[in-house]
This record gives structure tokens, C-alpha cells and sequence, in this order.
């Protein structure tokens, strides 16, 4: 749909107004406030009329406390994990579409999500923490183009996961059943296998009979107190792949997670939701209906997982002194400075507004950003469904912070940048 984390309310899978001062406050000269003196790289003028945010909040939200509870503390602890998790582009630069089902495994019972209802009682008899899943797949026709996600599940010890890991991979082998709990018919033969360069890596691959079916490979990966996961499906034609990218996946995740400093399964209540001050910049839904992945702050990395293009998202963070992603029903972007989130700007805008390599893709085009707002940027794209459904987007520069948010209300999008805008108005700039 996008090139980032589109931020959803509840119906995109998923926001601004000026003030007197204009886009980083006047002291009566034409240097802008908090830009160590170096003009902006644009400056977007607002288009006419008045400021419309709707019925969101325009003032920043009240502060964050500890998660306060065991079940967001493990959100939380996910949310932090994230910066530890392998990206699918260092797996393979051919990974690079879609964003699937990335995200927190918020405790055992929502790695059903991923590993399906014969499986999930593995996480729940071994009492699985928490985890995260990230996934990404080769462009081309999907009935033949590489798929991989990868996930790291964390359990209460070396030992949980230990058995996990062994557990996992000999229900893979069961005949597998459907919602209704009954065995599928003519299901693909399952079969245990190794990867010689990961030894340690439990291997379960299935086919299906024909020529022109894929290959789907699910491998566990006792480490620590954690199992990796890593599902792949390819062609019969490009199955020596997958038993490279799992070790690639391997061999990469086990000296991330390493260097995670997790926290105690007791302390986790005690976690700062927003240690930095910048979740509190975001405009809340309207409703209060949030979802697992909402009320999140992610570094470079972690924030890269929900991108449309994780590997330029990193280069992007790096290239602008952008440290932090707040997500809630915007997204807030902080930069070390204001010319830094000037040019994350226009880094965002131009990825969106680069013509598509598909030429069966739908274009985003520009449209009018919101009234009163300057250094706003939207765009409007139509969906290929041929329903006439319409995707926007739009971004807010103000300070060193940069706001974000897209939908399938144009007028709702407009407003709820409209409201980002006079929210940062209020947020401490450097």
C-alpha cells in the first residue's frame, strides 16, 4: 500500500495546521528556530484557509508511565526486542516487498498468528514470553517469487526453548488439521531434514505432489532462552535457496539477540512506555481503539521491520540524525535536527512519489495538503482493486520532529495531520 508503516485506525492495515509562527517558530529574522542556523532544504507553504483537525487531540498527550500490567509489559519488551530482530533485506537484498505480518507476538497464545493452531500449543505448554515476526518477499508473480518471515519467540529459560525448538518441529510433522480440527485431506508430505551448516537448527519441509507446486520449509532454532523461527515457500526450481537464507537467518540473528538487554519476566510491568518523550507527540485515535503494534517507540531498526523499504528506511534514519519512531494513530519521527527532519521529509515524499518499476502498479500522485499547515506533504494513490478505493498519505515537518500518517478518508487524513501539526507545535524542539 505504502512505503512505510501507514499507520492504521481500524480500517487501513494500516496526520496539521500552522500557527503564527509558521513552520519552526520566527525570532523576526528568516533563520528558522532550532536549525543550528542552516536554512531548510524546502519550505512548503500552507495552502488557504483555516486549520481543521477535526475532533483530535491538538495538544500533546499526557505522560507515559510504566507498562502497569504484565500483558503491555510484554508488548513492550516486544517493542524493545525489535531493534534485536534480523531484517529479511540482510537475509537476502531480494526481499523487499510487502510488510505482512510484522510485529509484537504480544505472549503465546498470538504466535498462532504465524505458526497456525497445530503449533501455537507448543508456546503455550513451554510458556512462550513474547516474541516478534517480521516478514518480506521477492517481487514478481507470487506464484513463484521467494517468501520468507522470520521470527524470534522468547521463552522463560535456555531450557523452554530447548524444548520448544524440538517440540515445534515434531508437531510439524503430525498431519496437519483445519479450523475445524478435523485432518486435511491430501495434506503435503511433511519431512524432517538438516542444514549442515546449522547444525542446531531443526528443519521441516512439505510439497505438494505436483510439478508446479512450492516448496514451505519451517525451521526452529534453539538459542538461549530464545527459538528463532524461520518459515520460507519458493518454487520446486529455487529450493537449495531456502536452506541458505535459514542459515543466513541464523547465523545473523544469534549474535543480535546476543546484545539484547531483555528484561526480567518480573520487572516487566516496570517498563517505561516512553523513556524519550516523543510517544507523547502522536495523535491518539479518536476512539481510544488501539491495536498490539500502537503506543510503540522503535529505534532505527525496529522502526525499519514495518517499512515499505526497511533497507533505504536505515539508510534514511542515518543519513538525517532521525533516532526515533513513535507510533500511535500517527507516527512521530524524531531528528537530532530540524534541517535533519526537513530532509526526512523529502526523503519520505520523493520514495512515494517515484513513478513505480511496475507498470501495473497505481502512481501516487500529490494532492492539496491541509489548510493552514505549512511543510505538509500528501499524496493519494488508487487502489488496484478497481473499486475506486483510495489510499493517502501525508506528512508534517515542524522542529526536529516529523509527523506521519495515512488512511482511506482523504478528509479524515487531512484532518488528522492537521492536528500532528498543532500537537508538535507544542513539543520541545533542539
Amino acid at each position: 500500500m505504502s512505503r512505510r508503516t501507514l499507520v492504521s485506525l481500524t480500517a487501513a492495515c494500516a496526520a496539521v495546521t500552522v500557527l503564527a509562527t509558521g513552520c519552526g517558530g520566527s525570532d523576526g529574522d528568516d533563520t528558522p528556530a532550532g536549525s543550528g542556523g542552516d536554512q531548510l532544504a524546502t519550505s512548503i507553504p500552507a495552502a488557504p484557509g483555516e486549520l481543521d483537525p477535526g475532533k483530535y487531540a491538538t495538544a500533546p498527550q499526557p505522560a507515559f508511565d510504566v507498562a502497569g500490567s504484565d500483558s503491555k509489559g510484554r508488548i513492550v519488551e516486544g517493542q524493545r526486542m525489535a531493534e534485536f530482530v534480523t531484517l529479511p533485506y540482510e537475509v537476502d537484498p531480494a526481499l523487499t516487498e510487502g510488510r505482512g505480518l510484522g510485529g509484537v507476538l504480544k505472549n503465546a497464545d498470538a504466535s498462532a498468528n504465524i505458526l497456525g493452531e497445530d503449533l501455537v500449543k507448543v508456546s503455550v505448554n513451554n510458556g512462550m514470553v513474547m516474541g516478534f515476526t517480521t516478514s518480506r518477499n521477492e517481487p514478481g508473480n507470487s506464484t513463484g517469487n521467494k517468501r520468507f518471515l522470520h521470527a524470534v519467540f522468547r521463552f522463560p529459560d535456555a531450557a523452554a526453548a530447548k524444548k520448544a525448538a524440538d517440540e515445534y518441529a515434531k508437531a510439524d510433522l503430525l498431519p496437519p488439521t483445519g479450523f475445524d480440527g478435523k485432518p486435511i485431506e491430501n495434506p503435503p508430505t511433511a519431512t524432517a531434514t538438516t542444514i549442515d551448516v546449522a547444525p542446531n537448527t531443526r528443519v521441516v519441509t512439505a510439497a505438494g505432489p505436483g510439478p508446479e507446486d512450492k516448496i514451505t520449509t519451517n525451521a526452529f532454532t534453539a538459542h538461549g532462552d530464545f527459538v528463532f523461527y524461520d518459515w520460507t515457500e519458493v518454487a520446486v526450481a529455487d529450493k537449495d535457496w531456502q536452506a541458505k537464507a535459514i542459515a543466513k537467518a541464523v547465523s545473523l540473528q544469534g549474535p543480535l539477540i546476543d546484545k539484547f538487554p531483555a528484561t526480567p519476566v518480573a520487572d516487566m510491568p516496570n517498563l517505561p512506555m516512553d523513556v524519550d518523550h516523543v510517544l507523547i507527540y502522536t495523535v491518539p485515535p479518536l476512539h481510544g481503539d488501539r491495536m498490539t503494534n500502537d503506543l510503540a517507540v522503535y529505534g532505527s531498526r525496529g522502526a525499519a521491520h514495518g517499512a515499505n523499504n526497511p533497507e533505504q528506511n536505515v539508510k534514511d534514519f542515518a543519513e538525517t540524525g532521525t533516532t526515533l519512531q513513535a507510533v500511535d494513530a500517527t507516527n512521530v519521527y524524531r531528528s537530532d535536527t530540524e534541517a535533519g527532519a526537513n530532509k526526512l521529509l523529502t526523503l519520505f515524499a520523493g520514495e512515494f512519489l517515484t513513478p513505480p518499476s511496475d507498470p501495473l502498479e497505481e502512481p501516487w500522485t500529490e494532492i492539496t495538503g491541509p489548510a493552514g499547515v505549512p511543510n505538509a506533504k500528501c499524496m493519494t494513490k488508487q487502489d488496484a482493486d478497481g473499486a475506486g478505493h483510495a489510499y493517502s498519505y501525508c506528512l508534517v515537518q515542524r522542529g526536529n520532529y516529523l509527523g506521519e500518517t495515512s488512511g482511506m478518508d482523504e478528509k479524515d487524513v487531512l484532518q488528522r495531520i492537521t492536528a500532528q501539526y498543532m500537537v508538535l507545535d507544542g513539543a520541545d524542539t533542539q
